[in-house]
């Protein structure tokens, strides 16, 4: 969908267009709550013994790791037994990213990212992708024709 007058589409990756309307910030923007919610629910579901988080913004996934790794000692599954997080080590290697996040027990993408993208076209059909900020299934909304 293009504005009058844009230059580029808002979400120039449809790949979430599936989950119902979009909610543009939660999509784009998900507050680290919700971030921390989402992986923590997928380590659990996959029993996950490492996190690998791919980003160019290593300063907030340092944030999103020190975070989680301590939300789950106070569960008691982090520390020496619980999920070990790794961090993009090379930021100028994104197609390093790219093959873990194709390879992974399951993978949490980011709508309007186009690595994400990539990398769900890999895995359909074999291997799960969520969505950081997207609706549960079961959730999505009303799609409204005009």
């Amino acid at each position: 969908v293009r504005a009058p007058g844009a230059k580029n589409d808002f979400l120039s990756a449809r790949q979430c267009d599936h989950l119902g309307p979009p909610d543009f910030e939660a999509m784009c923007l998900p507050s680290q709550d919700v971030q921390l919610a989402q992986i923590r629910a997928a380590v659990a579901g996959v029993k996950a013994r490492s996190i690998f988080l791919g980003t160019d913004d290593v300063e907030k996934a340092r944030a999103v790791a020190t975070l989680l790794e301590s939300s789950m000692e106070e569960e008691g599954g982090g520390g020496t037994d619980g999920p070990h997080v790794v961090i993009t080590p090379d930021q100028h290697r994104p197609f390093d990213d790219l093959a873990v996040f194709c390879v992974a027990d399951i993978f949490i993408g980011y709508c309007p990212s186009s690595s994400s993208a990539f990398a769900r076209r890999f895995r359909e059909g074999k291997a799960p992708t969520l969505w950081l900020g997207a609706p549960k299934s079961g959730e999505k909304g009303i799609r409204a024709e005009l």
